[in-house]
């Protein structure tokens, strides 16, 4: 199990391996052992806020409304349009540039789409489970033949 664990984590630090510092998640790897299951779950460092950001990006979220949080002298956002991601959906990492191109305009608020779910943990889940799955029944074959 733990074995697995450390190969499953190594596939999600590799998804987030070209994100800035500050908002790459640190991943965890948590074994669970009971009468009715076998389970190995890798999910980001809790409270932190590079885990809600690979959340976000993740699972997706909904269309929300941009505002200025701080006045600057007109009362506006400013940013530059023509975003390019560094990931793409379905589970496409290291395929963008992560910056924006475009020119920059003032909205004074904006309707952000929302981030399409990339659905990493759902790929890698149904790419590792096949080889978790051998690798438990190959451990109780052994048991069993002693």
């Amino acid at each position: 199990m733990e074995r697995h664990g450390r190969a499953v984590k190594r596939e999600f630090e590799d998804i987030v391996s070209d994100w800035k510092p500050e908002h790459r998640p640190q991943f965890t790897v948590e074994r669970k052992l009971s009468g009715r299951e076998l389970r190995v779950v890798v999910r980001p460092y809790k409270r932190r806020k590079a885990s809600r950001i690979f959340g976000w990006v993740d699972r997706g979220t909904r269309s929300y409304t941009i505002r200025p949080k701080r006045r600057n002298k007109r009362g506006r956002l400013a940013f530059r349009t023509g975003y390019a991601p560094r990931t793409q959906p379905v589970a496409r990492a290291h395929v963008g540039q992560g910056k924006a191109s475009g020119p920059w305009v003032m909205p004074k608020k904006v309707r952000h789409p929302g981030i399409r779910a990339r659905k990493f943990s759902e790929s890698i889940g149904k790419r590792t489970e096949k080889a978790f799955r051998r690798r438990i029944e190959n451990v109780f074959r052994r048991m069993a033949r002693r």
